[in-house]
């Protein structure tokens, strides 16, 4: 069992495609004990989330983040094919499996 930090991710407005890519990301890095920090994907309102991933090529996703972040300031990634003006995590879709956890470390450091 991995020893390290455990983070609830929360995502706004991913694919489904998307979501089973986390999915799999999660469980991996539950498997490793060699990771500072592992992940689990959120299944509450994003209240109780250490990370948000949200859809940044979509307003209504952004919105949504906003709203939450608003009352509760976390580590924030997101996704988009043409980047996010201001953001310091962005991901360029699709995403790629290693560069996605990558961007979730660098962005949970």
């Amino acid at each position: 069992m991995n020893t390290g930090k455990s983070l609830n991710i929360h995502p706004i407005g991913l694919s489904q495609e998307e979501i089973r890519l986390l999915k799999s990301i999660c469980h991996v890095s539950s498997l490793s004990t060699q990771r500072p920090r592992r992940y689990s994907l959120g299944q509450t309102n994003g209240l109780d989330c250490d990370v948000f991933i949200v859809n940044g090529d979509c307003p209504h996703s952004v919105d949504a983040w906003q709203a939450r972040l608003d009352r509760h300031e976390k580590p924030t990634l997101f996704l988009s094919k043409d980047g996010y003006p201001g953001a310091r995590n962005v991901l360029a879709r699709p995403p790629i499996p290693s560069r996605l956890l990558s961007a979730l470390d660098f962005a949970t450091s």
